[in-house]
């Protein structure tokens, strides 16, 4: 079950974004997207509680667990699986593709 936060966060933040999607990019879209938002927000309120639970103090368990759900963001699409890349390598897919010709 949902707490107070997580429905008001959802109520004030969906709500905005989920219009703009369906102006975008069309109904199935914002379907998936709501989804996966619901599923990162229970995620993020879950990790939080264990951190907290564990004894970890509130403001590093919040930062722990935002860089936590943005890896998961970045890395559950081919954008930012190419984004981590580039971090990690410091190169560009345009720079190794030229290199290769």
């Amino acid at each position: 079950m949902a707490n107070f936060k997580e429905i008001m966060y959802l109520l004030f933040v969906v709500v905005p974004i989920s219009l703009w999607v369906v102006v975008k990019l069309g109904t199935l879209t914002l379907i998936s997207f709501i989804i996966n938002l619901f599923k990162r927000v229970h995620l993020r309120w879950k990790i939080k509680r264990t951190l907290l639970k564990n004894g970890i103090p509130r403001q590093q368990a919040r930062s722990i667990t935002k860089n936590y759900i943005r890896f998961l963001r970045e890395f559950s699409s081919i954008r930012g699986i190419t984004k981590i890349v580039r971090k990690t390598t410091g190169s560009t897919v345009s720079q190794t593709s030229k290199k290769q010709a």
